[in-house]
Formats: structure tokens, C-alpha cells, sequence
């Protein structure tokens, strides 16, 4: 009976985390218009854009990685590939509807499998149902103190954004709520952390297989799905095996050829796992620095990490509670020593000269939350656990509260880049009729970042990373706006790119004397690009 209950409890949690996620997309078609249609996201439009983008080229053919938003020499990488596919699955009428339903279903399945890893993640350390509840609920929903700048702290984080409201790694809410990518290749992480540590072999028709053949596997998935995370996961297994040999070595005084003995086993299991995915280690040193257009975009690719004092605030009231666990803990849990070890490793990390510094942060959340599970189980009077719950629930759940109600708000309000007026959808409809698929056009940064949503078409700017040179063109195009460029230089581009059409405001046509116009409404001017043949 209790399974059952407890089957029901995560149940409704995921019926609950799906409705706290799906209800703003809902509400957005809700409230949409045949004159102004929701573009699918609010949080980090330019970015969900690029998602639906590549869902795009998923369906107009594309098997492998090639941006429409650059026009930078590429062969195809393996990368984004859920999205490619998922393309794929599109077909006939009202293609953009069908890429907003396939995402919404990717959305839910992430968060199925999310609460599945956490649940094994949590179940694997935590013995009390109450305290792995406690951590699901946090581990999902948890944030730290980023709700004092709503109500007038914001000079704690010197008017910065705190991490709550735009970090993905930081915390799962935010993720969740955006990038359902990124919460499958955590919850693989999970799972895969749990089966190395835990050393479970997993059957399969009454066949077993080895945990560094299904640790190896989830890394496969995690590649898939987030490469980044990939790279975590082996820097963890890493530092488990240098943990291990650390320990036997002190404990062998200092004898390095009994503690590879003692190891011989574990050693074994990383080379075993690391042969298996070295085909994908591979892969990724060749794109990393061998592929011109991956070098490029990673250049482009800047994720800084803000102060560590932005830490200090969102983790600061689980402290509290990993600081009870460890003074209260008296070193039963020495074999979690490789998450403490992985917390502090990743706050150097996310410090390093890197252009995707803040993405090594994470999982650490969830690390986090395990520790302060432990904190809360060794509080052994029940009203002062009592008390500890309440608070930590309170101070942790209002950031998620306030992100989805801000969600909600505005959306309401429904500005012009979440909403696609009436304008540029008639724009969007012109160009696909009018040009061939594949074919490069120019506009500013928000309509080409649109483009290759709503047409079949690419650009050469419109996705800051992708867009090689984005920051070049934009200027050369601002500066003939503004009259500090002649015309001249705008169609030199224009050829060097081989652009075949660009799209203006009509207050710009004047400026743009040469534009072969080819279509007009009460906004914008299409006007076609002749190449110098």
C-alpha cells in the first residue's frame, strides 16, 4: 500500500511540475490573435527560435547540424539532433503549429524523465521517503535568494540579474520551464552518476549488463542531447577514480604500485568506459579544434560567469543546511566526499578563461540538494525539522513562483517579440512563396532571427553565436541607416554574402535607392538583391 501511495505522490508531482510549465505556452496560444501569433517561447526568445529553427531545416531536409543563420563555410555537424529530428516528424499544413506541439510533448517527456532520475539519483543516498521528497521538491522547484531584488534588494546583486531568472545550470526551473535539452542530458547525468557509483549492473531479458556499459550508454544520450554535460560527466568519473586513488594511496602510505593494485579494478571500469565513448571524445576534440565553423561560433559563444557572490546569494540558504549535515553528520558519509569534492571543483571551473565558463556549474544544484537532505535527516527534534521545512520552503519556492507568474504577465502584455504581428507574417508568407528554399536573406537582428522559423529561407544574422561575424554586418547595415556609409557598402556585402533579398522598414526605403522592390505592406519593404553575375 505504501508503494502505491508513494507510486501516486510522484505522480501528481509530475502532473504538477507539467502544468506549472505548459500552462504560459498554453496561455499564449490562448490569447494569440490571427494578427498577432505567439512565437512559441518568452523566456530567451532569440534562442527558442534557434531551437525551432533547426527543427525547421529537420524538415526541409537536413540530417545533420548546418545553421540558417550563417552563411560561414560548413560541412554538417552531430549536433542538435533532437531538434533535427523532431523536425522530421513534421509534415504537410501549418508547420510551424506542428513544431510548437512536437516541442511541447519534448517538454513533458523531459520532465518525466527528470523526476525519474531524480528519484533514482535521491533513492540511491537517501534512505527516508520524506527526505527524498524534500529534495525532489526543492531539487525541481528550489532557488535561492533571488526574490529580494522583486522587492527592492537588486543593489545585493549590483542590479544584476540574479542567477534564478536566467541560469538553466543553475537551478532546474528555469531549465525546465525553457530548455527541454538540457533537463534530459541532466537527468542522464543523474542517472549515470547513480550507475557508476552504484555499481548496478541492469537486466534485460534475463541478460545482464555491466554499469560501465549502461554508464556508457546515458553518456551516449548526454552527448545527444547536451555535449557540454558530456564532458561533465567524464570530469566526474575522473575525479571519482583520482578520489579512490587518493584514499588507497594515504591509506597504503604513499606505496603507488599496491594502490594500483588495490585499484585494479576501478581502473579497469574507467578504461573500459572511456574506450567505449572515446569514439565521441574523439568527435568532440576534432570539432573543437579542428572544424573552422565550430571554432568560430565557440569565439562567439560567450557565457560569463557572473560574481561569486551571485553564487553566494542563490545557495546561501541551503547552506544552512549542508552546514548542519556536516557538523551533525560526523563523517558517515564519507563515500558522498566525491559530490563535495565535484561542488568546490565546479566553482573553479565556472571561473576558468573559457567562453562556456557558467555551464560547468552544472548538476551542482542537485548535488547541493542531496547534502541538504542529509542536513535535514540529522535534525533529530520533529519541531525543529518541522520549523527548518517550512522555512526552507518558503525562502526556496517564491524564485520559481515569481519566474512563472512574471511568465504569465508577460505574455499578457503580449509584446511584439514574443507575438509575431500581422506585418511580418505577411512578410514571412511573401518570401516563402517568393524565394527558393535555402535561399539567403538580410533584415535586422529580430526579423532574421525570425526568418528561418516561419520560411524555409537562412540569413546571415540573428543568432549571436551562430552568426558568424553577426556584430560586422549589423554595423555596416546601421551605418548606411544612420548615413555614415554610402549604399554602396551594404551591396558589397550583399554580393560578398550572396544574398538574394533584403527586408527593410518602409521609412528606410528612401535610404536604400537601389532596392528592386518586390513587395510592400504598412510596415515593411522586401526588396530583391540582383548578383553581379
Amino acid at each position: 500500500m505504501n508503494k502505491k501511495k508513494e507510486s501516486k505522490w510522484y505522480f501528481w508531482l509530475a502532473i504538477i511540475v507539467i502544468v506549472f510549465v505548459l500552462l504560459p505556452y498554453l496561455y499564449g496560444y490562448v490569447i494569440q490573435t490571427d494578427n498577432m501569433r505567439f512565437s512559441g517561447s518568452f523566456i530567451g526568445v532569440d534562442d527558442q527560435n534557434s531551437y525551432l529553427a533547426k527543427m525547421r531545416r529537420g524538415y526541409e531536409g537536413d540530417w545533420m547540424f548546418i545553421t540558417p543563420y550563417s552563411t560561414f563555410p560548413q560541412t554538417g555537424v552531430f549536433m542538435y539532433m533532437p531538434f533535427i529530428l523532431l523536425g522530421k516528424l513534421a509534415g504537410g499544413n501549418s508547420i510551424i503549429e506542428q513544431m510548437h506541439f512536437l516541442l511541447l510533448l519534448m517538454r513533458i517527456a523531459s520532465i518525466i524523465l527528470y523526476i525519474y532520475s531524480l528519484k533514482t539519483f535521491f533513492s540511491s543516498f537517501l534512505k527516508d521517503e520524506k527526505n527524498i521528497k524534500f529534495s525532489m521538491i526543492i531539487g525541481i522547484f528550489g532557488g535561492g535568494l533571488g526574490t529580494l531584488s522583486i522587492f527592492g534588494y537588486e543593489s545585493l546583486w549590483n542590479h544584476r540579474l540574479p542567477l534564478e531568472f536566467y541560469s538553466p545550470e543553475a537551478f532546474s526551473f528555469l531549465a525546465m520551464l525553457t530548455l527541454p535539452h538540457i533537463i534530459i542530458a541532466r537527468a542522464f547525468l543523474l542517472l549515470a552518476i547513480s550507475t557508476w557509483l552504484g555499481k548496478k549492473s541492469v537486466s534485460i531479458n534475463n541478460r545482464k549488463f555491466r554499469y560501465e556499459i549502461v554508464t556508457g550508454i546515458y553518456g551516449m544520450f548526454i552527448f545527444l542531447f547536451q555535449p557540454i554535460t558530456f564532458l561533465i560527466l567524464l570530469l566526474f568519473i575522473l575525479l571519482d577514480m583520482l578520489l579512490k586513488m587518493a584514499t588507497s594511496l594515504i591509506k597504503l602510505n604513499w606505496n603507488i604500485f599496491k594502490t594500483v593494485k588495490e585499484n585494479k579494478l576501478s581502473i579497469t571500469s574507467v578504461l573500459l568506459l572511456f574506450t567505449a565513448l572515446s569514439p565521441i571524445i574523439f568527435y568532440n576534440a576534432n570539432l573543437l579544434f579542428l572544424n573552422p565553423f565550430v571554432k568560430a561560433w565557440g569565439k562567439q559563444n560567450i557565457l560569463t560567469t557572473p560574481p561569486p557572490g551571485d553564487y553566494f546569494l542563490a545557495y546561501s540558504p541551503i547552506f544552512i543546511l549542508i552546514i548542519i549535515g556536516i557538523v551533525k553528520s560526523k563523517h558517515k558519509y564519507r563515500e558522498l566526499m566525491v559530490f563535495g569534492l565535484w561542488i568546490i571543483l565546479s566553482f573553479i571551473l565556472i571561473y576558468l578563461p573559457l567562453s562556456i565558463q557558467r555551464r560547468f556549474i552544472e548538476g551542482t544544484w542537485i548535488f547541493l540538494v542531496l547534502f541538504a537532505a542529509i542536513g535535514l535527516q540529522t535534525i533529530e527534534k520533529a519541531q525543529i525539522k518541522t520549523i527548518a521545512l517550512r522555512v526552507a520552503y518558503t525562502i526556496m519556492l517564491l524564485p520559481s513562483l515569481f519566474l512563472f507568474t512574471g511568465s504569465v504577465l508577460q505574455i499578457q502584455s503580449k509584446p511584439e517579440h514574443i507575438f509575431v504581428n500581422q506585418s511580418k507574417l505577411d512578410v514571412y508568407g511573401f518570401i516563402e512563396k517568393t524565394f527558393i528554399n535555402g535561399d539567403i536573406l538580410f533584415a535586422d537582428h529580430e526579423i532574421s532571427n525570425e526568418i528561418p522559423v516561419w520560411s524555409s529561407m537562412k540569413t546571415i544574422v540573428g543568432q549571436g553565436p551562430e552568426s558568424i561575424d553577426e556584430k560586422k554586418y549589423l554595423k555596416i547595415y546601421e551605418d548606411v541607416l544612420n548615413e555614415k556609409e554610402d549604399e554602396s557598402s551594404i551591396y558589397a556585402m550583399f554580393y560578398e554574402q550572396q544574398v538574394r533579398g533584403y527586408i527593410i522598414e518602409n521609412k528606410a526605403v528612401d535610404i536604400f535607392s537601389e532596392c528592386d522592390k518586390i513587395f510592400q505592406n504598412d510596415t515593411y519593404t522586401v526588396c530583391r538583391v540582383v548578383q553581379n553575375e
